[in-house]
């Protein structure tokens, strides 16, 4: 039921973290992989890994906020790997050399822009590109990845209020889609809770603390966690369930509330 074997699978935002446990793991179901993200070398040494599994893979340069490089993303993976079978939207980010962790009040308008480009547009775009594609094989499945900030926000600290809410497009963004292309394509959606990836696996002793009180399993997340629930969400497995959102974060209750030295004045 979880076997991926003949299948073609873009992963964006491939080249590190969750996105490259997603792709490992989609390669060890039998899949094969197409790796996009803006960084040529990160995504090359991906690709290789899942050539050593015994899969195929690509590996595209891509900026999943710009449609023509979309475009060339899904016509590379066609002719190098002969269609497209399996989406996942997981490219995004809380923190870039760009965006500011600060309260809204504070942020500008052109980085509320740039916020929801990569972190919801991008959803969009990738999808809207990709979907053709599938349906030339006869369907598929789309996994969206969002977060658990979609639900509450991301305490304990103040400055995610526009990630947050990119996210929670994210979910309502997967409902619809799922209804607007079934039965031919499946569209399911991974919220995860605090996960280590090499932007937050140097965080402060005092933040792993909190994620370790605040979760049922006492300890952030690893992105081979996320990678199962996707080839859950990839494979035969899944295949009655369309529209879903999965929270896959260790039984995360709720985080420390901030302190009132943290709220803007």
């Amino acid at each position: 039921m979880f076997q991926l074997s003949g299948k073609v699978a873009i992963v964006t935002g491939g080249g590190q973290g969750i996105g490259e446990a997603i792709a490992l793991g989609l390669a060890r179901a039998g899949a094969d992989v197409a790796l996009a993200a803006r960084s040529a070398d990160k995504i090359a040494a991906v690709a290789d890994q899942v050539r050593a599994l015994g899969r195929r893979a690509a590996a595209i340069v891509t900026d999943v906020t710009d449609a023509a490089s979309i475009r060339n993303l899904v016509d590379e993976t066609r002719r190098q790997l002969g269609g497209v079978d399996i989406l996942v939207n997981n490219a995004g980010a809380m923190y870039t050399p760009e965006f500011r962790r600060l309260p809204f009040m504070e942020l500008s308008a052109d980085e509320f822009d740039a916020n929801i480009a990569l972190n919801l547009k991008s959803v969009f775009l990738v999808s809207q590109a990709a979907v053709p594609a599938m349906l030339e094989r006869g369907g598929g499945a789309i996994v969206n990845i969002s977060s658990t900030a979609a639900r509450s926000g991301e305490p304990p600290q103040f400055g995610t209020a526009v990630y947050s809410a990119a996210k929670a497009g994210v979910v309502a963004f997967t409902r619809c889609m799922a209804m607007e292309l079934g039965p031919a394509i499946r569209v399911n959606c991974i919220l995860p809770g605090p996960t280590n990836n090499p932007a937050t696996r140097n965080r402060p002793a005092h933040v792993l603390k909190v994620i370790q009180d605040a979760t049922a399993l006492g300890r952030a997340g690893e992105p081979e966690d996320i990678a199962g629930a996707v080839v859950y969400f990839a494979s035969d497995a899944s295949k009655w369930t369309t529209g879903a959102s999965l929270d896959v974060d260790g039984g995360l209750r709720s985080l420390r509330p901030p302190s009132s030295s943290s709220r803007p004045k």
